[in-house]
């Protein structure tokens, strides 16, 4: 699948907490479909059982990734409030992002944001490289 064709069959889809699709998906859940369906790389599978902070510790912290200073086309970037990481997903130009952004009394959907309004949203966005 190309990044067009991703960007396509998921913009717009609802946002569903511990989603992997199809009819429905979380921000995790996006960023292991775009790996593995763009970039033909496995990740850790999301869980029932896993936030994205316990995610984000077992996929980033354990040495698979690298953190880049910058945005570049097919990373992922992680969202903090202080330092602790609340959201993600992939970079798809240098200045824009597709996401899953939702919340119990949120019902958000897939969506392409420019990163600037992630990093008002959030406070602080890195990114990273898998390396492994």
């Amino acid at each position: 699948m190309t990044k067009t064709e991703f960007i396509n069959r998921w913009i717009g889809t609802p946002w569903e907490d511990r989603a992997i699709g199809p009819n429905s998906i979380d921000c995790w859940g996006l960023v292991y479909v775009y790996y593995r369906d763009v970039l033909g790389i496995e990740l850790s599978k999301p869980s029932d059982h896993i936030d994205i902070i316990d995610g984000f510790t077992n996929e980033v912290v354990n040495g698979d990734w690298i953190e880049t200073d910058f945005a570049e086309d097919g990373i992922m970037f992680t969202a903090f409030h202080g330092e602790l990481a609340r959201h993600c997903g992939v970079v798809v130009s240098p200045t824009m992002v597709i996401h899953s952004y939702g919340g119990n009394d949120n019902h958000g959907t897939v969506s392409i944001n420019n990163i600037s309004v992630i990093e008002r949203k959030f406070g602080k966005v890195r990114f990273f490289k898998r390396v492994k």
